[in-house]
């Protein structure tokens, strides 16, 4: 596993060259990352292996993590597991068009021969964050709060509060 990659790297040599690359960066590195998280501690870990496909660059691999969410229920702390795949193809220029977007790639419009590695994995993980973290049922203090206002609102001896609107229309017809 490498320890330290270089800022930039060309994925068009990396493709050229068969590269494969596994290793880690930490979450606190992330800044737009760690701004959707509730603390930024941790490290991701991806691998990525870059070859050719049809005289086109492509990369695959996966990537995983557990970051710090804040619960969308009870606003607690919850710890969510992020797990996911990487299928990117490179191209060169803003006009040109990625040739395996119907085969689950997703295209990569590279500038310069050169991006970011830490960019790219962390792309990849806020892709695949969760839209509403929430703890499991069961473990969520706010997952009883929710089921007690259930309770309370089945109440069918309680009055409907809107009963009064219902005969004031019925009044003027």
């Amino acid at each position: 596993m490498v320890k330290h990659f270089p800022e930039l790297i060309d994925p068009f040599k990396f493709a050229r060259q068969a590269e494969k690359l596994h290793g880690k960066f930490p979450v606190a590195q992330m800044k737009r990352l760690s701004d959707s998280l509730d603390s930024d501690g941790g490290d991701v870990e991806f691998e990525l292996t870059f070859d050719r496909k049809e005289r086109a660059r492509v990369a695959t691999g996966s990537f995983r993590t557990d970051v710090k969410m804040v619960c969308q229920r009870c606003l607690d702390q919850v710890n969510v597991a992020i797990r996911g795949t990487i299928h990117l193809e490179f191209v060169e220029g803003e006009e040109a068009e990625g040739r395996f977007e119907d085969q689950g790639y997703e295209t990569v419009i590279v500038k310069d021969n050169s991006l970011s590695l830490l960019e790219l994995i962390e792309d990849e993980v806020i892709l695949a964050l969760p839209f509403s973290p929430l703890h499991e049922k069961g473990e969520c203090p706010g997952s009883t709060i929710v089921e007690k206002l259930q309770v309370t609102n089945q109440n069918p001896d309680k009055p409907n509060p809107f009963a009064v609107l219902a005969k004031l229309k019925k009044d003027q017809e």
